[in-house]
């Protein structure tokens, strides 16, 4: 675990994430939402035996294949950006715990107040409430976050580097 302070009232400790539970998240939403197939595109070898390629961005040509390609496009970004919302909510509630002395929370309540109904919201809700609002207010604070997060649940570090692609 890592703790940093953020001012003399709010300190957010760092902890490891079990690694199966990422694992699961993944599995979960896949079954929920498969993951869109790429379109294909047929050609004819040496002695007549048909070939099935998938298509990739150098190999779309027509307009249909152009539209079909976009289209696919769209849908995986939808997919990956889904998948990633369920990871960073693994992240920011199971990764960090909110270290706020009682004054402060009480006035970061009465900020929030403003736009939601707490009541209505979990521990959960309200501590992605306070991260989103409070503590990160930048991409790159959010990136940093995950990294630490993930370097303490033991990720390789080409993974840390490939978690810079989510932002």
């Amino acid at each position: 675990m890592k703790t940093v302070t953020i001012d003399k009232d709010v300190s957010i400790v760092y902890k490891p994430i079990p690694p199966l539970a990422v694992s699961a998240i993944q599995v979960n939403y896949s079954k929920k939402n498969p993951k869109p197939e790429k379109p294909t595109y047929e050609f004819s070898a040496a002695g007549g035996v048909t070939i099935r390629q998938d298509h990739d961005e150098t190999t779309v040509s027509t307009d249909e294949e152009k539209k079909t390609w976009q289209e696919y496009v769209t849908k995986e970004t939808t997919w990956q950006t889904g998948l990633t919302e369920r990871l960073m909510m693994l992240f920011l509630c199971e990764g960090i715990e909110i270290k706020v002395s009682d004054k402060k929370k009480k006035l970061w309540d009465k900020r929030l107040e403003r736009y939601y109904d707490l009541e209505d919201l979990d521990q959960d809700d309200k501590q992605l409430l306070y991260l989103q609002t409070f503590i990160f207010k930048t991409t790159g604070e959010i990136e940093r976050a995950t990294k630490e997060i993930m370097a303490l649940t033991g990720v390789q570090e080409e993974d840390l580097e490939a978690a810079e692609s989510l932002f």
